[in-house]
């Protein structure tokens, strides 16, 4: 069997990490929405929410040295 054709298993994610990840999200998606709600502004309030998002991206990467699953992704973000 060829190298490529072999799967990596990836390491466990810790849950603590996912839930302390899912609580930094939230807390910072409430100050969106409480500043979209001041100000009206979607386009910003939307470049907001994707900052928010590619920071748990980049977190999680940075915690478990790899991209997350789709399945991670769920569970984190719904």
């Amino acid at each position: 069997m060829d190298k490529k054709d072999v799967k990596k298993v990836a390491k466990p994610v810790d849950p603590n990490f996912l839930k302390e990840l899912e609580k930094k999200g939230e807390a910072n998606a409430k100050i969106i929405v409480k500043n979209l709600s001041e100000n009206g502004n979607v386009n910003v309030a939307m470049k907001s929410v994707e900052n928010v998002l590619q920071k748990g991206f980049d977190d999680f990467e940075k915690e478990n040295g790899r991209k997350m699953t789709y399945g991670e992704m769920r569970e984190l973000y719904g």
